[in-house]
């Protein structure tokens, strides 16, 4: 019961789940599931689950709000170019790798980190 809370751990779902792993050593590091939902569910439990995808559910708003409330075009092209982005790489990545996976942390660190300043971009003004 503890473990629908709090999770099992980071990476535990290759040790608890190995048959649905790919039984290839070339792609042992792709060993998975291909659903972000149920890796984070069965990583994380229900709290992590909430905070992960509340998390991402308010960059989607801030993105949202972002573009709304932009004056320039350039910049509203920026921020809606960049929200594609987001969603392509939530879409793309929650398919084909796991969601602790370099391939997936490190685009979604340039894409946050690229809000941030967008952000200030927006809130400072032309």
């Amino acid at each position: 019961m503890a473990a629908w809370l709090v999770g099992n751990g980071i990476g535990s779902s290759l040790e608890r789940l190995p048959k649905y792993a790919i039984p290839d050593p070339l792609y042992q590091n792709f060993s998975f599931q291909h659903n972000f939902l149920l890796q984070i569910l069965f990583e994380n439990g229900l709290i992590g689950t909430v905070l992960v995808f509340g998390g991402l559910t308010l960059l989607l708003y801030l993105f949202i709000k972002l573009s709304r409330s932009t004056v320039g075009a350039p910049l509203h092209l920026l921020i809606n170019c960049m929200m594609a982005v987001f969603l392509n790489c939530l879409i793309f990545t929650g398919l084909t790798t796991g969601f602790y996976a370099k391939y997936t942390l490190y685009p979604m660190g340039f894409i946050i980190g690229t809000l941030f300043v967008l952000v200030e971009e927006v809130r400072n003004g032309p």
